[in-house]
């Protein structure tokens, strides 16, 4: 049977010591757990701080020269492949040998050539194989080969018509 305090009743047991004693504890049990989350927040946020380090600051730079920074390196990308200024300069070889093919790889150690010697059928070379005695291929570029022949680079380029153009 369920027992209904009256105002009077439960006046009389508010006031009591007991009341007393259990509104404390329960106030230092909230004071406990704030002060516990809060440590614990502090802790984690020092630890999420050391193991992610913040993110790099936004570029505030204006649009107007972040863009003609973007425009001065164009030239240095080489959209259109690059020359070998070196290759220029260097005389043409004399050998009975004409260029044929080229399969540039953008790694030179898998490019490779075909070359024709003395009007024979062409054969496949890679850098650093040798053709004939005494001749290797040395690089391989777009439009040209590079031989060393006795201690001196020579190039083999396609031969050109009198237009201009390559002819293979």
């Amino acid at each position: 049977m369920v027992t209904i305090l009256k105002r009077e009743q439960w006046a009389a047991w508010l006031d009591t010591r007991a009341w007393d004693e259990w509104r404390i504890s329960l106030f230092l049990l909230c004071l406990g757990s704030i002060v516990f989350v809060s440590v614990s927040v502090y802790i984690f946020c020092l630890w999420y701080h050391d193991a992610h380090p913040p993110l790099p600051a936004f570029n505030d730079r204006p649009r107007a020269s972040i863009a003609s920074a973007a425009i001065h390196r164009i030239p240095a990308q080489h959209l259109f492949g690059s020359t070998n200024e070196r290759s220029l300069q260097l005389p043409t070889t004399h050998l009975q040998l004409r260029l044929v093919g080229i399969a540039k790889a953008p790694e030179s150690r898998f490019s490779k050539t075909i070359i024709s010697m003395d009007g024979k059928s062409g054969k496949v070379y890679g850098v650093g194989d040798t053709l004939a005695v005494g001749v290797q291929v040395y690089a391989i570029h777009s439009h040209e080969v590079i031989l060393q022949r006795g201690g001196s680079l020579e190039k083999l380029s396609f031969l050109k018509t009198k237009s201009g153009a390559f002819a293979v």
